[in-house]
């Protein structure tokens, strides 16, 4: 005879050892690059210590190389690692991965699996998020002849496969092709060129970084130039306003189309970059999971209006990875932060 007791029994079992487990002080481990970046995300978690005390008193912070004696006592994995990890640092790759596999064999949950962080190569992930229906130029590599690819025709750009922030060379012919630094490229890729100019006749650049099955605006860029870089942004009150339009919405219009990027890619949390052609369709420039969301050279007056916005993405963060973790400590004030922080500074000057 079935036992209709044992469902009550086991959801019993199980709050009794999440709850034994809380007791006992269960973390979430965060793992850092002694060397690329090794400071990432020290902003977000003094924001967090300020806003959240016994939230950030969960996150536990070590360097790759470090050996967990009691994976167990980590309820979630999080890598705070340069990516492609696997083909960048091959040995930090291979530490990093025994760590991630035990918390993962002890019952912790993972957050941007490492060897997902090869998807963000831009051979891979073009060719992934297409097949997922989102839109993202198709990239190959170089031929070693150098010349155009059979079934391409110009404009192309010339581009890094595996960095990020690297050279782009648009060529509009053979001739411009052949001037390419090549030397300045170490893993040399081509890129369909899609000239998403707005009908102003300038180039937007938004990023929005997916966090679970949501995520937060970060910045909208507008430049005179088609490689669109924060630091040769207009600075205008109309680029402003359009940006704080954008930043302090609650969603981004491409919301479901960038969550189902990130899960083609197996990425919990990715920034995507992109663009929209005159008609408003979305192009993907490229998917970061370690995209830096607070630099240095933010804390210049200039930058200040973009606090909020920062500050309600952290608070989307850090209730995504308590929340896959089961700790949910300060979630209120977490989740007044993120559904309604005040635009503190959104009204100063913008400086040209």
């Amino acid at each position: 005879m079935a036992d209709r007791w044992r469902p009550y029994r086991l959801w019993l079992a199980d709050r009794l050892y999440a709850a034994t487990r809380r007791a006992s002080g269960r973390r979430i481990l965060v793992l850092r690059h002694p060397d690329q970046l090794c400071h990432y995300n020290d902003d977000l978690l003094a924001w967090l210590r300020r806003i959240a005390p016994a939230a950030a008193g969960l996150f536990e912070l070590r360097r790759v190389g470090f050996v967990p004696k009691d994976p167990g006592r980590y309820a979630l994995f999080v890598p705070w690692l340069q990516d492609p990890l696997r083909e960048r640092f091959p040995a930090a790759y291979e530490q990093v991965r025994r760590v991630q596999d035990a918390v993962r064999a002890a019952g912790g949950a993972v957050v941007n699996p490492v060897e997902n962080l090869s998807h963000s190569i831009k051979t891979v992930a073009s060719a992934k998020l297409r097949a997922a229906g989102v839109p993202m130029p198709e990239v190959v590599p170089v031929p070693p002849s150098r010349t155009l690819p059979a079934g391409w025709s110009f404009p192309v750009i010339a581009r890094e496969d595996l960095r990020h922030g690297g050279p782009m060379i648009l060529c509009r012919n053979e001739q411009e092709l052949a001037r390419v630094p090549w030397h300045e490229l170490r893993a040399p890729v081509l890129a369909a060129f899609c000239d998403a100019r707005s009908e102003d006749g300038l180039f937007r650049k938004w990023r929005y970084v997916v966090a679970g099955d949501g995520g937060a605006p970060r910045h909208l860029v507008v430049s005179r130039d088609w490689v669109v870089k924060a630091d040769g942004r207009i600075e205008d009150e109309a680029a402003l306003a359009e940006e704080l339009a954008y930043t302090r919405s609650a969603q981004d219009p491409h919301r479901e189309l960038l969550v189902r990027g990130a899960r083609a890619l197996g990425l919990d949390v990715v920034a995507f970059d992109y663009a929209q052609t005159r008609d408003g369709k979305l192009v993907v420039f490229e998917p970061n999971p370690f995209a830096v969301l607070w630099a240095p050279f933010n804390d210049a007056p200039r930058y200040r209006y973009q606090r909020p916005c920062v500050e309600r993405l952290y608070a989307t963060l850090c209730r995504f990875w308590l929340d896959r973790a089961g700790l949910v400590a300060d979630a209120p004030a977490l989740q007044a932060i993120r559904d309604g922080l005040p635009d503190r500074g959104a009204a100063l000057p913008v400086t040209s």
